[in-house]
């Protein structure tokens, strides 16, 4: 009997093509698994750059709406009540009406100029301070104190309550200040604090995640004004107005009508990063238009 050997055809994949798809399926997966990771880790750091970036953009609009208001006073007040306290009005019980406070014979706005003018000084005034190392409360304050440019607190105030008069109880003593990685608020002192960068009551703006490691308050006067000059200050010397000029003392002249309108914008750079992560980080400025003007009758 002839027994024919007859050659199958191979099924399924040898050992040499197995292997050669194995290796093209790892290194598709570590393609994919990479590209997952890489997404992961973009989201993670987009997330914490979206949680800075809130943080930081929600502390400056803070500052900036409330800084504009500084200097604010409710004058209706000031006429209708302050001679109740002071004998502006007269009478007394009546609101709305002035005496003739400098005997001239008529009731007017020179009259009313000087009921107001004492209550304008207590808001009008916004001052700015350096601490001995920057970011640093501790450390004490620098001497003497006044700071123009990159200065680490702001003090300022305005008629919070719509009743004329400063308080310390009421809240109306202001301030922001850059203190150990944190950016923090003045929101009250007792009636006895001074309103300073060292004294009263802070509380943190941000939270302990966000650390910040710049915050810089500008105010220059210029007497080119023009864009980005917007701060300056007209002298008033004997009913005449002069300006814009950089500096100005009230009476520094001799004359008691010597007087100094001062308009305001201050400057601030904001920086900070994760606590957690400090290449996440983030830097912003903005600048702020003080709405009201300073009508400054005399000397601090």
């Amino acid at each position: 009997m002839l027994i024919q050997n007859l050659a199958k055809p191979q099924r399924g994949l040898g050992i040499i093509e197995l292997m050669v798809s194995i290796l093209l399926a790892s290194i598709v997966l570590a393609g994919v698994v990479a590209l997952i990771l890489n997404i992961s880790v973009t989201s993670g750091t987009n997330i914490k750059s979206a949680q800075l970036q809130q943080a930081l953009r929600g502390s400056m609009d803070y500052m900036s709406r409330d800084l504009a208001r500084a200097g604010y006073v409710n004058w209706f007040e000031v006429w209708a009540r302050y001679g109740d306290f002071d004998n502006c009005s007269n009478p007394a019980s009546v609101t709305g009406s002035l005496r003739d406070l400098n005997d001239d014979g008529a009731i007017n706005m020179l009259d009313y100029h000087q009921c107001i003018a004492p209550v304008l000084a207590q808001f009008g005034t916004v001052s700015l301070a350096q601490f001995d190392t920057a970011g640093d409360v501790s450390s004490g304050m620098k001497t003497p104190p006044e700071c123009s440019t990159d200065c680490d607190c702001i003090l300022y105030s305005y008629d919070h309550n719509i009743e004329w008069a400063t308080h310390s109880g009421d809240f109306e003593l202001f301030g922001f200040r850059w203190n150990e990685g944190r950016l923090q608020s003045r929101s009250g002192a007792p009636a006895t604090a001074d309103h300073s960068c060292v004294a009263g009551d802070w509380v943190d703006l941000t939270e302990p995640v966000i650390e910040i490691t710049d915050l810089g308050f500008s105010l220059v006067y210029f007497d080119d004004v023009g864009t980005g000059k917007d701060a300056t200050v007209f002298p008033i010397t004997g009913g005449v107005a002069g300006g814009p000029s950089t500096t100005c003392t009230p009476g520094a002249g001799g004359l008691s009508d010597d007087k100094c309108l001062w308009r305001r914008k201050v400057d601030i750079t904001l920086s900070g990063h994760l606590a957690a992560d400090n290449e996440v980080q983030m830097d912003l400025n903005g600048e702020v238009k003080i709405r009201n003007d300073f009508f400054q009758t005399e000397s601090p």
